[in-house]
């Protein structure tokens, strides 16, 4: 069992090509679900922003100019940005983490394709990550992963990327020291998450 879905096409390197985009928009099936699709492809309770697109809240700094209203860590990251992530799946009887490392290809002729191919609501940038474990807790780790990312002043909202569904929500990271944290289920189990962006 895949706990995170194949980017089918990219073995053994992290070079990303024109036949490797070509062979993912052509495969439509075949192969396992990225995380949580099942239980994350409704976006019913993440597709609505209203309580975060509503910044009358937070525009008034006089008492959130301290941490409750932490800058964003990525302000001064230029093209291309890179991917430091770790994530932790507690399963119940065991625990596991994942470490992942990518690069950004937004502006590539790969990115702009999938963009184009795929519909990403507020995407600017695309990232392609390989995993440093191949199992936990009895689990195989999809080796390569491709996530998006939409940010929106001191948040951003993270998504997940399948051959037959396209890009979909999955989760909203708020700042943490240098980086993101977030969380979402997968499967009824419980993901924590962190990432950080770099040059």
């Amino acid at each position: 069992m895949y706990l995170f879905s194949l980017f089918a096409c990219f073995s053994g390197s992290t070079k990303i090509t024109d036949t490797a985009i070509i062979n993912l928009l052509e495969e439509a099936n075949g192969l396992p679900n990225d995380t949580g699709v099942e239980d994350t492809s409704d976006t019913s309770d993440t597709s609505d922003t209203s309580d975060t697109s509503d910044t009358s809240d937070t525009s008034d700094t006089s008492d959130t100019s301290d941490t409750s209203n932490p800058s964003n860590p990525d302000d001064d990251l230029v093209y291309p940005r890179t991917w430091t992530g770790l994530r932790t799946i507690d399963f119940g009887d065991c625990s596991g983490e994942i470490n992942g490392s990518g690069d950004e290809f937004t502006n590539t002729e790969q990115g702009q394709q999938i963009f184009e191919y795929y519909d990403c609501p507020g995407c600017t940038e695309v990232y392609y990550i390989e995993m440093a474990e191949e199992d936990i807790c009895g689990y195989d780790v999809a080796q390569q992963v491709v996530r998006a990312v939409a940010r929106n002043s001191n948040r951003l909202s993270i998504f997940g990327f399948n051959q037959q569904d396209g890009f979909y929500e999955l989760a909203n990271a708020e700042v943490k020291d240098d980086g993101w944290e977030y969380d979402y289920e997968f499967n009824g189990f419980r993901v924590n998450g962190y990432v950080e962006f770099g040059n």
